[in-house]
């Protein structure tokens, strides 16, 4: 599965298109990945102690992402447990495609991020581009032109969802969406509707209507936080 994922108040958001801002892939522990016969696949066996691995709770290590620290495995918990939205998208595939297209993801596990975020390269690797990487072929993905870099934004892959959604042909099916309501400090579950208005979203946090504390002080704080860093690029740039 791909998981789409926010959090409201990073930073980095102000520098990513729309709404969504991560994405991930959902491949299992062990036991999934004998499920899809792979384990004795030359690009598999050396991560199964990684892929055996569990966090202090013990919960297993399931979700393959590309993050600052590279492309690691991380749990369930700590990948969606964190964020403020996530949408969960099935690849419409046999069962031996998306074996092929796991194992491909697992060949990436380890490499640094990268943070040039060159899709013509794949000796680094940034979070969509590992779903890139995996899927591209037995599913179409185009890239998109962003400050000069052909890259796949997290937005377009909901983009895609949302444009096949309802083609017998279509690439992606909807599992689920949960929403964050901050003012009540939960998460309500959406449809596939709430998910395709998503794509209307604004990126910044302090500009959406159901964010419970963007009209506050905080979204004043955050927004001057980025004026005041905008500034300091520009003005570094000039010297």
């Amino acid at each position: 599965d791909i998981l789409l994922e926010r959090r409201n108040w990073a930073l980095s958001n102000v520098f990513l298109p729309g709404f969504w801002t991560h994405a991930a892939l959902y491949v299992g522990g062990v036991d999934a990945l004998d499920d899809l016969g792979v384990l004795d696949d030359e690009a598999v066996k050396p991560h199964l102690d990684a892929l055996a691995a569990t966090d202090g709770e013990g919960n297993p290590k399931v979700v393959l992402e590309a993050l600052g620290a590279g492309v690691v495995l991380n749990t369930l918990e700590y990948s969606v447990g964190e964020a403020d939205a996530v949408c969960v998208l099935r690849p419409r595939m046999p069962r031996a495609a998306v074996a092929e297209c796991v194992v491909r993801a697992l060949r990436h596990y380890g490499k640094p991020y990268d943070f040039d975020f060159d899709f013509l390269s794949a000796d680094r690797l940034v979070c969509t581009e590992l779903v890139y990487k995996a899927y591209q072929g037995p599913m179409a993905f185009e890239l998109e032109e962003i400050m000069g870099r052909k890259t796949l934004p997290a937005l377009a892959i909901v983009r895609k969802w949302a444009d096949e959604q309802g083609h017998p042909d279509a690439a992606l099916e909807f599992v689920c969406f949960l929403d964050a309501i901050e003012e009540e400090g939960v998460a309500r579950e959406g449809d596939e509707a709430a998910l395709r208005a998503t794509l209307e979203r604004p990126g910044m946090t302090v500009l959406q209507d159901h964010a419970g504390s963007a009209r506050g002080p905080r979204g004043f704080l955050i927004v001057l936080a980025v004026l005041l860093l905008t500034g300091l690029v520009v003005f570094r740039r000039r010297m």
